[in-house]
C-alpha cells in the first residue's frame, strides 16, 4: 500500500514540473501533406469551335414542269420514291400532238428529197450535158443534110430518131406530171421540180426537132427552112454551152445546198415539235421522293402557277451558314462539322463543301456550305440544325480540363513547386474534349500541374506527389 502511494505521488510531481516548464507557451500542431497527382504542362494543336446554326435542305432537288395541257394520268403521289427516268405525269394536248405528226411527215419528205438530190443531182446535170450535146450534133447534122439534100437511108434514120425522141418525151412527161403534183403538195423541193421540168422541156424540144428534121427531109429544104435549121442549131449550141458551164461549175452542189437548207429547216421544226410532244410525258430527272404534286386527272396543268412537282434526293442534305471575316480566315476547311438536330437529339457529321469567296454586301458575311450524309433518311428538309465548325489547329499551352479550379470569378491551376502547391491565376482559351488552353506568363512547358486533389488545396499547401 505504501509502495503504491509513493508511485502515484512521483507521477503527480513529474506532471506538475511539466506544467511549470510549459507555462505561457502554445505548441504548434504538426502540418500534414495532402496527397496529389500531377501531369506535365505541354503544348498541343487545338482548334477553336465556331458555333452557328442553319436550316437543312436536300443537296439535290429538281423541280419539274411542262406545257400548259390537260392531265391524262398521274402515276405517283407525294412521298412516293421514284427512280430517274420513270414517268410521273402524262399530259395531253391536241395541237401539240398534231404539230408533231405534221413535222414528222414534213421531215420525212424533206429527207427523201435531200437524199435523192445528193444521189442523182450530179448525174442529172451530166445527163443533161450529154443530151444537149446530142441535140447540138443532131441540129448540126440536120442543117448539113438540108443544105445537101436527104438520102433515103437518112430519112429512115430521121424516122427512128423521131420515135426515140417521142419515147423519151413520154417518160419525161410522166415524171414531170408526177413531180408537179408532189411540188404543189410541198413534198419535194423547188430545185428538184425545176430539174424535172427542164428535162421535160428538153425532151419536148427534141421531139419537135426530130419532127422538123423528118419533114424537111421528106419535102426537101428551101432557103427559109435552112434559116430555121440554122437557128435551131445555134439554139442547141447555146443550150449545150449553158449546160457545160453548169457542169464545169458543179451546179449540183448549189442544188444540194439549197435542198439541204430545206431539210435542216424541216429538221429544226421537227425537233421543236418533238420537244413539245415529249414534254407532255414528264419523267423524273433524278431518283428521289415526290413532293408538291397536287395535280389531278383531267385538270389543266399551268406552268405559270409554279412547278408541277419536285423530286428530292434525301441521301445528302446541306445547309448554308454565314461567318464573319475573322472566322472564315481561321476556318479549317478540311475538318468535319458537327450538326446537332434537337428534334432528333442526335449529332451528325457534316463536311465543308464550299466557302463563298465574296462576302454578302448586306451582312458582310461569307456563306459556308455544309453537306451531311443522310443514308438512314433521318434528316428532313426544313429541320433546324445547331452547327459547330472548327478553326485551323494551332499550338497552345494546355492542361487537362479537370485541373482547372474555379473560385469566384477567377480560374486557377496549381503548380507543384518542391513540396508546395502554388495557385496560378489563368485565362482560358480554346479546348477540346480533354484539354484546355490556359493563358498565363507564369507557366511554361514542363511545369508540373496538379490534376488530382486540387479542389482541396489552398495556395502554398504542403503536398505529397503520388504519381
Amino acid at each position: 500500500m505504501k509502495k503504491y502511494i509513493l508511485i502515484v505521488m512521483t507521477v503527480l510531481a513529474f506532471a506538475a514540473c511539466g506544467k511549470a516548464n510549459n507555462k505561457g507557451k502554445e505548441v504548434a500542431p504538426k502540418e500534414t501533406a495532402k496527397i496529389v497527382k500531377t501531369d506535365t504542362l505541354k503544348k498541343l494543336a487545338l482548334s477553336k469551335e465556331i458555333k452557328t446554326n442553319g436550316i437543312l435542305n436536300a443537296k439535290y432537288e429538281v423541280t419539274h414542269s411542262g406545257p400548259e395541257a390537260e392531265v391524262e394520268k398521274v402515276y405517283y403521289k407525294n412521298g412516293d420514291f421514284v427512280k430517274k427516268g420513270e414517268v410521273v405525269l402524262k399530259l395531253t394536248d391536241t395541237n401539240i400532238e398534231n404539230n408533231y405528226k405534221t413535222a414528222v411527215a414534213s421531215l420525212n419528205a424533206a429527207k427523201s428529197s435531200y437524199e435523192q438530190v445528193v444521189k442523182f443531182s450530179e448525174i442529172q446535170v451530166r445527163t443533161q450535158l450529154e443530151q444537149a450535146k446530142a441535140a447540138m450534133i443532131s441540129a448540126e447534122q440536120n442543117l448539113i443534110k438540108a443544105k445537101k439534100g436527104a438520102k433515103s437511108e437518112q430519112i429512115e434514120i430521121a424516122k427512128n430518131n423521131l420515135k426515140t425522141a417521142e419515147a423519151a418525151y413520154e417518160q419525161a412527161k410522166f415524171n414531170y406530171e408526177k413531180n408537179k403534183k408532189l411540188y404543189e403538195e410541198k413534198l419535194i423541193s423547188e430545185a428538184s421540180y425545176i430539174q424535172v421540168e427542164t428535162m421535160y422541156n428538153q425532151s419536148k424540144n427534141q421531139v419537135d426537132n426530130a419532127k422538123n428534121n423528118l419533114e424537111l427531109m421528106l419535102k426537101g429544104a428551101d432557103e427559109e427552112d435552112i434559116k430555121v435549121l440554122e437557128a435551131m442549131y445555134e439554139q442547141a449550141k447555146a443550150n449545150y454551152e449553158l449546160v457545160k458551164k453548169n457542169v464545169d461549175e458543179k451546179s449540183w452542189e448549189y442544188t444540194i445546198n439549197s435542198v439541204k437548207a430545206q431539210y435542216d429547216s424541216a429538221l429544226y421544226r421537227y425537233e421543236m415539235a418533238k420537244k413539245a410532244y415529249d414534254d407532255l410525258t414528264i419523267k423524273a430527272k433524278i431518283s428521289g421522293v415526290i413532293s408538291g404534286l397536287n395535280l389531278k386527272k383531267y385538270q389543266k396543268a399551268k406552268p405559270d402557277k409554279g412547278p408541277f412537282f419536285t423530286v428530292i434526293d434525301e441521301s445528302k442534305m446541306e445547309t448554308n451558314v454565314y461567318l464573319s471575316t475573322s472566322e472564315v480566315i481561321k476556318l479549317n476547311k478540311n475538318s468535319f462539322a458537327k450538326v446537332y438536330i434537337e428534334e432528333l437529339d442526335k449529332t451528325f457529321n457534316g463536311k465543308i463543301e464550299s466557302v463563298d469567296p465574296a462576302a454578302n454586301q448586306t451582312t458582310n458575311k461569307f456563306a459556308v456550305k455544309i453537306s451531311i450524309d443522310n443514308k438512314e433518311k433521318m434528316l428532313k428538309k426544313g429541320m433546324y440544325a445547331k452547327i459547330s465548325l472548327f478553326t485551323k489547329p494551332e499550338e497552345k499551352l494546355v492542361v487537362p480540363k479537370k485541373s482547372v479550379v474555379v473560385k469566384g470569378l477567377y480560374k486557377y491551376v496549381y503548380k507543384l513547386e518542391g513540396d508546395r502547391a502554388k495557385a496560378i491565376k489563368v485565362e482560358l482559351g480554346v479546348s477540346n474534349d480533354e484539354y484546355q488552353e490556359i493563358i498565363t506568363d507564369k507557366l511554361k512547358v514542363g511545369d508540373k500541374i496538379i490534376v488530382d486533389g486540387q479542389f482541396l488545396l489552398q495556395d502554398n499547401d504542403l503536398v505529397k506527389e503520388v504519381n
